[in-house]
């Protein structure tokens, strides 16, 4: 059974940036969280429907 969520530090380091980074993302909400007492968890099903969400189609005009 995979995990159904990740410490910040486990975070950061699957997705290869930096804790600060991580924070940084937890903190404006582009990353779906949520605090167990003093810890804030990612909710690794949450990111994964996220993520996604941002793959951007490689015809869209957004991509230059």
């Amino acid at each position: 059974m995979s995990k159904l969520t990740l410490t910040i530090s486990e975070f950061a380091d699957q997705m290869n940036i930096s804790r600060t980074k991580a924070y940084e993302l937890a903190k404006n909400g582009s990353i779906p969280v949520i605090r167990i007492g003093r810890s804030i968890r990612v909710i690794t099903s949450l990111f994964e429907d996220y993520l996604k969400d941002q793959v951007v189609n490689k015809d869209s005009s957004t991509l230059r």
